[in-house]
């Protein structure tokens, strides 16, 4: 099959530039919401019709969260172009569809997160969940949950505090960034081992994948300002 990643978009449609057939699975890697330019009603359709759009075709559609969508969700205007003003029609959509939404995806040795999984945060805040070194409330668990991907979902299901830690370089007030919210220097520098990652949240002119070290790749595709952000495999 072959994945097409979607980078943020942001309130715009681009995404329905791309023909669909069931050969094709479409990997959108949040932040649907806020715009410095565009209406709360194109903001509010384009999200309804990708909601629409999962419901539709939900075995080739993987809707992730960004940083940007948890804001409504949690009902923190912690973000950059929040709009108190569509808090409680974005929230509404967003609780009633939670089920459509996840927090990662991992296929073929790729995995996709909004910011990417930085090799502290996972060394600190996962592996030792995996491992039976730190008790959780939902270690019990994850018996038949072992992949990365799978946790980091959980987590969101649980309400995890450690998936949304902000650091210093994006102005929060910790050491790490959790996979909402990882700057590009910290996944560039150090991302998890062993996967190709493939990220939206920083902003870049390109689609470019970066090569770490012979078994880690990391692939930025937030590029809405400046292409059209998909990225083919």
């Amino acid at each position: 099959m072959i994945n097409i990643t979607i980078g943020d978009l942001h309130g715009k449609d681009l995404w329905k530039n791309i023909e669909f057939d069931k050969s094709k699975k479409f990997i959108f890697l949040g932040d649907y919401v806020d715009s410095y330019d565009i209406s709360n009603e194109k903001i509010l359709s384009n999200l309804i019709e990708i909601i629409e759009f999962k419901k539709k075709y939900s075995n080739n559609v993987i809707l992730l969260l960004g940083n940007h969508d948890i804001a409504y969700l949690k009902k923190e205007g912690n973000v950059s172009g929040y709009r108190y003003d569509m808090l409680f029609d974005l929230y509404d959509i967003f609780s009633k569809n939670i089920n459509l939404f996840q927090m990662s995806y991992e296929n073929d040795g790729c995995l996709w997160t909004h910011a990417g999984v930085h090799k502290g945060w996972w060394s600190i805040y996962g592996e030792p969940i995996l491992n039976g070194k730190k008790i959780v409330q939902f270690s019990h668990l994850i018996n038949n949950n072992t992949s990365v991907s799978d946790l980091i979902n959980m987590m969101f299901e649980f309400n995890y505090d450690p998936l949304y830690m902000v650091s210093l370089n994006r102005g929060g007030r910790h050491k790490i960034s959790g996979p909402l919210w990882a700057n590009k220097i910290e996944i560039y520098k150090k991302p998890l081992d062993g996967y190709h990652h493939i990220v939206g949240h920083n902003e870049v002119k390109n689609i470019k994948t970066h090569i770490i070290n012979k078994t880690t790749k990391v692939t930025f595709c937030d590029c809405l300002n400046h292409t059209e952000n998909f990225f083919i495999i």
